[in-house]
């Protein structure tokens, strides 16, 4: 081996981790984003590396250089992990202390192999070779994850049956109104909220229907997770195929992801002339980005180090698991997202097309960045009764924001909107996923789990609504009251699976 490859070990040991967690994760990041992290991470070890040879020029120190850099890298990985495991023990000054300490075995141990260049060569030389070997391993199962998941979209019959238009064919007559279909992400009705916070949200629905809005008696998710409830709202369209398309124990997002990114109601919509507006989540993937979009607001402006680390569940996975998690500000930009969604939302009867505005807004589900005034607050960890006033601090920051908004809307359109407020699904502090399987889920944790909230203003329709609404329904609907589309009804069944197998549904017999 020629001596300078020997330096390749701290750039190729700062690749496993990442890789790793996409392995782990197949369907939950894109290229482009990974390719990102890693030219970053690359990035960084090149500059430590650089520095290193610029200060020990001249100074026949060759091994220095990639020891400071694979120094670099254990430090940026297992700082957190350390501080997490032993920062407790460590006093008032526990960040000081474990500084401190790991500088000295730090030092030491660079001291001491770069004073015995033979030790270092043969060390650089086994850690370059397991480096290559790990991240060729990985890359290998990275790109079968990829060919997995695009046979997957090839060959999916829902993704077929789900591409086909829908009727009538468009007429440039009837009505166009506005709407805005405002997704807040776990958001439980309100009788989930009475029984499982104490909390009564009457005042805020009060509000709601002085409005104009209906909120019918019963409303529920027909799924657990976010994964499934979103696609199959936006197509209108139950997904259970998906079990035996992909399997009970697939966990893949891939084939729901595109039917979230390419769903019926935009394209069916955009075909009778409205312009989609997006609006994306901060980080969940299928609703970062929109190819059907006409617009995709962008709430952030400018670069900031903190944001980028928030823009996507890859690197804030990477961020909470190294030493990127020391950093401030985080619930700052979370907090700041949140609120621009909302102010952005507010500008759209500006736009003369008739429009169909989309928006995912990822509270009040965690983290909880926002309290009751819509400040930040600082992002801790919280368990039980914390936890819980977080949840709701973070809910009332929602309603007044959501207030504003749709206060806004009906003001400034120049015709009456539609606009449709819906939860994906409930909440879990019941623990719905600490189950043995999905069909042991008890009842009253499903009904927590399933309670979804749900608002709409529905100019002309509204009274139409049942009084037990179903996520699955609400866009076929509107749908088919304001453009006669030939949609038939979903069953308002709903589905029970745990988060490490999505897939595995069972259809909910009782929640009482």
């Amino acid at each position: 081996m020629r001596p300078r490859l020997t330096h390749l070990y701290p750039f190729l040991l700062a690749l496993p981790r990442i890789l790793n967690i996409v392995v782990d994760n197949p369907g939950e990041w894109s290229a482009g984003d990974l390719a990102a992290v890693l030219a970053a991470v690359l990035a960084a070890c090149a500059v430590v590396y650089g520095v290193t040879v610029f200060l020990v020029r001249g100074r026949r120190l060759d091994q220095l250089p990639p020891l400071v850099t694979f120094a670099a890298v254990l430090w940026f990985y297992g700082y957190s992990a350390t501080f997490n495991q032993i920062g407790p023990l460590l006093g008032p000054a526990p960040h000081l202390v474990l500084v401190a300490a790991g500088m000295l075995v730090t030092a030491g141990a660079i001291r001491w192999l770069s004073r015995r260049p033979g030790a270092s060569e043969r060390l650089g030389a086994f850690l370059t070779i397991v480096g290559a070997v790990i991240v060729v391993w990985q890359i290998v199962g990275t790109l079968r994850t990829i060919v997995r998941s695009r046979a997957d979209l090839g060959q999916s019959q829902v993704i077929r049956r789900l591409s086909r238009p829908i009727g009538p064919a468009p007429t440039s007559t009837g009505s166009r109104p506005d709407i805005y279909l405002i997704v807040l992400d776990e958001y439980a009705n309100s009788g989930e909220l009475r029984e499982r916070f104490g909390y009564d949200n009457t005042a805020f629905e009060d509000s709601l229907g002085r409005l104009g809005f209906v909120i019918p008696r019963s409303v529920r998710s027909n799924y657990a997770h976010t994964l499934l409830s979103i696609p199959s709202l936006l197509n209108a369209s139950h997904l259970t195929d998906l079990t035996g398309e992909l399997g009970a124990a697939a966990t893949d997002p891939t084939v729901p992801n595109h039917l979230a990114e390419y769903n019926r109601s935009m394209r069916f919509l955009n075909a009778r002339g409205y312009s989609i507006r997006f609006f994306p989540s901060l980080w969940w993937g299928a609703t970062r980005r929109s190819e059907l979009a006409d617009v995709e607001y962008q709430p952030w402006r400018g670069f900031s180090l903190t944001r980028a680390l928030s823009r996507s569940e890859l690197r804030r996975t990477v961020r909470r698991l190294t030493a990127l998690s020391l950093l401030p500000g985080h619930s700052a930009a979370d907090a700041e997202y949140v609120r621009q969604t909302f102010a952005g939302l507010a500008g759209v009867p500006s736009v003369e097309a008739p429009t169909f505005t989309f928006a995912h807004v990822l509270s009040p589900h965690a983290p909880y960045v926002l309290d009751g005034d819509c400040q930040a607050t600082e992002l801790t960890r919280r368990r039980g009764a914390a936890q819980a006033g977080a949840y709701l601090d973070q809910l009332r920051c929602v309603n007044r924001l959501v207030l504003n908004l749709v206060t806004t809307l009906l003001t400034r359109s120049k015709e009456p909107p539609v606009i449709l407020l819906q939860g994906d699904h409930g909440t879990s502090t019941l623990r719905y996923f600490s189950a043995p399987s999905a069909e042991l889920i008890p009842p009253d944790a499903a009904r927590e789990r399933l309670g979804a909230f749900g608002a709409y203003y529905l100019p002309g329709a509204g009274a139409t609504l049942p009084d037990t609404v179903t996520v699955v329904n609400v866009m076929g609907h509107v749908l088919r009251g304001y453009f006669g589309a030939e949609l038939p009804s979903e069953p308002n069944d709903s589905y029970l699976s745990l988060e490490q197998s999505p897939y595995d549904l069972h259809r909910v017999t009782r929640l009482h």
